[in-house]
């Protein structure tokens, strides 16, 4: 049986991203994160600024470690940051 690993950071950094670069100018910022290029670099920095949680397709969510952020709303903060 193969499993497949998910980043389940990804898919909410790529919507936070996408939400900060609306409230940005479209010259220079949106503009240039358009560029494959420059989105994937910030993608990458973002990502190895935050921790990031993966899980196994069809599996449950494993239960939090201790040392996370306390809640959700702490992690997405934290993540609004970064960017």
């Amino acid at each position: 049986m193969t499993h497949e690993l998910v980043n389940l950071t990804l898919t909410m950094v790529l919507r936070e991203i996408s939400d900060v670069l609306e409230e940005y100018p479209e010259h220079p910022y949106q503009t240039a994160f358009l560029i494959h290029e420059f989105r994937q670099k910030l993608i990458a920095y973002v990502l190895s600024q935050v921790p990031n949680h993966y899980a196994i397709a069809g599996e449950p969510a494993p239960a939090r470690k201790s040392g996370q952020h306390a809640s959700p709303l702490a992690e997405r903060l934290y993540l609004e940051t970064v960017i």
